[in-house]
């Protein structure tokens, strides 16, 4: 399966929880009538299947994504692009919406709002 490998470092440590914020989305929770309501925010790889290789370093498999990908990596330190064919047997590929939701079952708690139904 050919896709690219996005490798990225962000510039400290507030780049870095922006930048994943931006890629992955994340969980929020607010306290509304004395219970605790979890949240989705959706990231860019909401419904784009990825594969997180090491800490800093995803690969896509829509490489017509790499353009958008850019523009998000941009304001946030360096990143490098490789052009790479994969074995689709040995990816585990998710999207951003699939990974926050099996995060959230592995902790125990339900997801509300309209991204998660």
């Amino acid at each position: 399966m050919k896709g690219i490998i996005v490798t990225y470092k962000p510039k400290d440590a507030y780049n870095r929880t922006k930048l994943n914020h931006s890629l992955f989305g994340r969980i929020v929770h607010r306290v509304y009538c004395g219970k605790k309501k979890y949240y989705y925010i959706k990231g860019y790889l909401h419904d784009i299947a990825f594969s997180k290789l090491i800490d800093g370093k995803i690969y896509i498999s829509n490489i017509n994504e790499l353009e958008s990908v850019k523009k998000i990596l941009e304001p946030y330190g360096e990143y490098l692009f490789e052009n790479s064919e994969r074995d689709e047997k040995t990816l585990i590929l998710v999207t951003g919406k699939e990974y926050w939701e099996r995060i959230a079952k592995e902790k125990g708690f339900e997801l509300n709002g309209r991204d998660t139904k």
